[in-house]
């Protein structure tokens, strides 16, 4: 994830149609709104990501990513749960648009960078053991 997300925030910023970066606005107003509700927060944040690869228009990196969203996808959830992290999850949603919107490349790449760490602390912090095998959570 560390790899393809960044990748494609980056292509976002420099290919994203008003359309798709008007959809991420509307799915982060919708994650603000969903603060309490941790299995609407799990499929926003799927939502979410999905968009940014489709605002990237790089095919083969969204072919990339979608394997790998199976295996962090269910793992989100109990993390969630765990933490009080929804605020965090906005910042970044927020500052990522914010640098796609404004075609800055480098910004979006970067605050993807910082999200995924996040992901990754959030883990450790939830007492999740990353060597486990996690089970799928329904969407």
């Amino acid at each position: 994830m560390r790899a393809v997300e960044p990748a494609l925030a980056g292509k976002a910023a420099k290919c994203a149609s008003s359309d798709v970066i008007k959809e991420l606005e509307e799915n982060v107003e919708r994650t603000r709104l969903a603060l309490n509700d941790k299995a609407s927060l799990t499929a926003l944040d799927i939502e979410f990501h999905d968009l940014v690869a489709k605002a990237s228009s790089n095919r083969v990196l969204d072919l990339t990513r979608r394997p790998l969203s199976l295996l962090f996808y269910p793992a989100f959830y109990p993390i969630m749960s765990r933490l009080n992290a929804a605020e965090r999850l906005i910042i970044a949603h927020e500052h990522i648009v914010a640098h796609i919107r404004a075609g800055e490349e480098t910004g979006a790449r970067e605050w993807m960078e910082r999200h995924i760490d996040d992901f990754q602390r959030g883990y450790q912090l939830a007492g999740l053991d990353m060597a486990q095998p996690i089970t799928a959570q329904p969407r």
